[in-house]
């Protein structure tokens, strides 16, 4: 027995033996007759819940048995032996001293009675606590694991892909393209753009979610992938020298007071409808976001997100952060389709770029830098050096454009030919922080052409998820991004190899090879909008397993 059952079995055994005295009253009697028959049907309900094994049970009531028998007074430790007073239940209150004889008269402490209703009250009461306590703590079940382990759950998943980077023939060099003599660029790091690349990668991913209680959560996640970049967890193959390096892209809590409302902490998925045209599939925001839901009806309620999440802290001030608020609305009006509809707005904080002629050659010179590793490619890039003291330094790139986009996201599913479904969904934005006058502004008379909107539509058919043997999935995605018409560093990194500035056709293909076991084929096909001829065809396929 556990040291919990054993302290439980030994009170029952004290308490019964406590409730064997002879010499008491008839109407007394009883009463106790009573209390030991509720004590003898809490340990029966202590045998049946295993927490009290038979043989303990038998020997405890066995002992309160023999005691009664035997007529021989119960006598607690370390007092005297207690009269039996005829007509009233009296108990000394004061025992004559050793060897000193008193006549004085006692003051009797009376018993108090308790009435039949408050004794079948406190019975119950206490027996089912000490049943709940059992069930909880799961007393007398040989090898049970600790309560806790119920609240954790563990998933994870295994990518492995093959990836064929095929540029098309007539595409100008990467030097071209990077355009190093001039001041602005929007491919600053850019090293191929004409030799075809065939690289196998892997993704893995562990999470360990947490049920704290009722309202709170949390969550922590492992994959690998790149340690600097926002939205990269695959890892290329096929270096000898190195392991995959592996991070934390999931750390968050939850608090949930109702199904209606959530608020999260810490580094989450994200928290808004949106498609991997402006937020990458595997992109982590950093912050707080809290999101609710209103239902006017069965068939239709609001939504909305407000979140403020942090991009880059730095000790010497102008942190970079983007605060997010969505609204819309979801609407259901049978099992077969629904829809949702949502307008968001999104702004990128402290992201713009300055020439810095005045702290050069200290820690706080150019932190308007937009870093290599964050970046991807397509927005337009400006040097942000000293002009008189940094001419032959390595180049610093600023962001020339501002961000406050604004998104328009819909989605649309038909389930008429249950279980497989027609999803259309699709995202139109625009970055209303362009502005020609503040870019002169800032970089000192510096011209660009305007490439601010971005739309996506994509057409999904098959079952709602590869789960099962034979489910299947197919998708066709067509994507025009400008080149400023959103941040690149959040954007999908497949889709022309990442970025904006990019038209994209994507198709797509899974299916389902056993449970949790799928296979996947994906073309992607991308061209530059604007700027010197930059096309590349990608080839994805992958072996996905889920646990």
């Amino acid at each position: 027995m556990t040291p919990k059952t054993k302290a439980m079995a030994a009170l029952l055994a004290s308490l019964c033996l406590a409730l064997t005295p002879v010499s008491v009253h008839a109407d007394e009697r009883a009463d106790l007759e009573q209390l030991r028959g509720s004590l003898t049907e809490m340990i029966e309900a202590l045998v049946a819940s295993g927490a009290l094994s038979r043989v303990k049970a038998d020997e405890i009531l066995a002992k309160t048995r023999a005691r009664q028998s035997s007529g021989a007074p119960v006598t607690p430790r370390g007092t005297a032996a207690v009269p039996a007073a005829a007509g009233a239940a009296t108990i000394a209150a004061q025992p004559a001293l050793p060897g000193v004889r008193s006549d004085a008269p006692r003051e009797p402490v009376r018993v108090q009675y308790v009435p039949e209703a408050v004794k079948r009250d406190i019975k119950e009461q206490v027996k089912q606590d000490v049943l709940a306590q059992a069930r909880v703590e799961r007393w007398g079940q040989p090898g049970a694991l600790p309560e806790w382990t119920d609240r954790l759950r563990f998933e994870g998943d295994l990518r492995a892909r093959f990836q064929i980077e095929n540029f098309a023939p007539g595409n100008a060099p990467a030097s071209v393209l990077y355009a190093p003599d001039g001041l602005g660029t929007n491919y600053a790091d850019l090293t191929n753009s004409t030799e075809d690349r065939y690289r196998p990668t892997l993704r893995a991913r562990f999470a360990v979610l947490g049920k704290i209680n009722d309202h709170w959560a949390s969550a922590v996640r492992l994959s690998t992938g790149s340690i600097v970049g926002p939205v990269s967890t695959s890892s290329t193959s096929g270096d000898p020298n190195d392991r995959f390096s592996v991070k934390i892209d999931r750390a968050f809590m939850r608090w949930a007071p109702s199904s209606d409302f959530a608020f999260t902490a810490g580094r989450m998925p994200n928290p808004y409808f949106s498609s991997d045209m402006m937020f990458a599939t595997d992109l982590g925001f950093d912050g707080a976001a809290a999101s609710g839901a209103f239902s006017f009806s069965n068939t239709l309620r609001v939504i909305g997100v407000a979140g403020t999440f942090m991009l880059k802290e730095s000790s010497l001030g102008k942190d970079r952060w983007m605060s997010g608020l969505q609204a819309g609305f979801e609407w259901r009006p049978g099992v077969q389709w629904g829809m949702r509809v949502a307008f968001g707005r999104y702004d990128y904080h402290n992201v713009e770029g300055y020439i810095d002629d005045t702290n050069y050659g200290t820690p706080a010179y150019a932190l308007s830098e937009y870093e290599r590793g964050f970046r991807q490619k397509g927005n337009s890039l400006y040097r942000i050096n000293d002009p008189i003291n940094d001419t032959a330094g390595a180049t610093k790139w600023g962001q020339a454009s501002r961000f406050n986009v604004e998104a328009l996201t819909f989605g649309f599913e038909a389930a008429h030919f249950d279980p497989f479904l027609i999803d259309v969904s699709g995202e139109i934005i625009r970055n209303r922080g362009f502005n020609l006058d503040d870019i002169r502004e800032r970089l000192r008379g510096s011209e660009i052409t305007q490439g601010t909107t971005g739309y996506q539509f994509r057409v999904a058919v098959g079952n709602r998820a590869v789960v099962k043997r034979h489910d299947w999935q197919s998708s066709l995605t067509f994507r025009n991004v400008q080149k400023d018409a959103t941040l690149d560093a959040f954007t999908d990194p497949d889709c022309g190899l990442g970025g904006t500035n990019l038209r994209c056709a994507i198709l797509g293909f899974n299916y389902g090879l056993d449970r949790n076991v799928m296979a996947g084929f994906r073309w992607l096909s991308a061209r530059q909008i604007e700027g010197p001829q930059f096309k590349v065809d990608t080839f994805q396929i992958d072996l996905i397993t889920r646990f």
